[in-house]
């Protein structure tokens, strides 16, 4: 992906009008790139706490499994409707609001018990951080809407 990303972004435009154009385009699919990493780094996580996970509280920890599947499931819907396979949606998410609030219970219980929930600390952090990235991209794919609307990107299958 980072490889593509760098041929692309090395490609030469002739003509200045598709440069604003282009240049939006790199914008957009770095942040996808972006976005791809932490979610994948989030994935690694939650992979090397997967034996500890018994330590937390099952409210707690259903509601984590609630909140990685609502942030996952987002990002499959920005890449979806950018491929334009459904409709963009500009609604405004409260898995913000529910990430930071299940952050804030992670922190409550570490500060109960400092010594078993600070491994689950790190989890909080990408959790947040991969939030936030979707965030931004959402914002990104809005403006990139606005200003392009037809302009979708084509998946080309491989011809034999």
């Amino acid at each position: 992906m980072d490889e593509l990303y760098l041929l692309f972004s090395e490609e030469r435009i002739y003509f200045s009008e598709k440069r604003a154009i282009r240049a939006k385009k790199l914008v957009l699919f770095r942040q996808f790139i972006k976005v791809n990493h932490d979610s994948f780094s989030l994935l690694k996580t939650i992979k090397t706490l997967d034996n500890r996970t018994n330590m937390i509280p099952k409210d707690i920890l259903v509601k984590l499994v609630q909140i990685i599947d609502a942030v996952v499931h987002r990002h499959e819907r920005m890449l979806l409707s950018f491929k334009g396979k459904i409709k963009q949606q500009e609604t405004e998410d409260k898995s913000e609001s529910s990430v930071s609030d299940f952050v804030d219970t992670l922190l409550n219980l570490y500060q109960d018990n400092e010594k078993d929930y600070l491994i689950f600390l790190p989890l909080a952090t990408k959790l947040l951080k991969y939030d936030h990235e979707l965030s931004h991209l959402q914002t990104l794919l809005n403006s990139y809407e606005r200003v392009r609307p037809k302009d979708k990107t084509k998946v080309l299958h491989k011809q034999d």
